[in-house]
């Protein structure tokens, strides 16, 4: 989502500087703020790095240093910078607030789950529902269930607004747990499979009748051991 607005926003910008290329530089005349009440404008503009009398050689560098400034906050649903229409050497900084958190709830989960996601994810009432905090919460919630065998599970938010605050409803689809049917080594002419089982903890497990969960953390580790044992012989990687 940023990177679409800053795209939008610098291609505004060449468009309106575009009559003006053959000038050196551009000189700021004024800096306007545009937006929410509540915010300081002078600390905005402090924070944008952009100030009246400024001059400015690298328009694409400069606005997009600024935007970026601005959305480190992690205050904003939205930021766009664009030149005055009436006057053209007058930067308008246009913003929109992200609304606090009021109250959520889950769907689709049970009490422990939901509990224990709910400890990870600190969503304290007041806190600024932004694209960056409605991003962790989905990959939070995403690695909580790949730890327990759900590879494929989503995570859908529905924000409904009140003014500056807002409700959040978390309805979460775990999918079906990725289980591992057989385990398979390619590549090995130096050692006989017994040598190398105990090296494949958890997933010789696998190789009977017991299905093992498949999980990131147990393929990493089962790599890791082969690649000890290996090391331990003398092969090199």
């Amino acid at each position: 989502m940023i990177r679409i607005h800053l795209f939008f926003c610098l291609l505004f910008l060449f468009t309106a500087f575009k009559s003006t290329a053959r000038q050196d530089s551009f000189i700021v005349h004024d800096v306007k703020v545009l937006g929410e009440e509540e915010l300081d404008r002078r600390s905005i503009i402090n924070t944008a790095g952009l100030y009246s009398g400024q001059k400015i050689t690298d328009v694409n560098g400069k606005i997009a240093i600024a935007i970026k400034k601005l959305w480190k906050l992690d205050i904003f649903e939205d930021v766009t910078n664009y030149l005055d229409k009436e006057n053209t050497n007058d930067l308008v900084i246009s913003d929109e607030l992200s609304p606090r958190l009021k109250g959520f709830n889950w769907q689709n989960l049970g009490k422990k789950e939901s509990g224990q996601l709910t400890e990870k994810l600190s969503l304290n009432k007041g806190r600024r529902l932004t694209p960056l905090v409605r991003k962790k919460i989905k990959n939070t919630i995403q690695n909580y269930f790949k730890d327990k065998g759900y590879q494929y599970a989503t995570a859908n938010l529905v924000i409904r607004k009140d003014g500056a605050y807002a409700d959040l409803s978390v309805s979460v689809d775990k999918g079906a747990r990725l289980k591992i049917k057989n385990v398979t080594l390619s590549g090995n002419e130096s050692f006989k499979y017994s040598k190398l089982k105990k090296s494949l903890k958890p997933y010789s497990k696998s190789l009977g009748l017991f299905k093992l969960v498949y999980k990131e953390e147990d393929k990493k580790l089962v790599e890791a051991n082969l690649k000890q044992y290996y090391a331990d012989k003398g092969f090199a990687d």
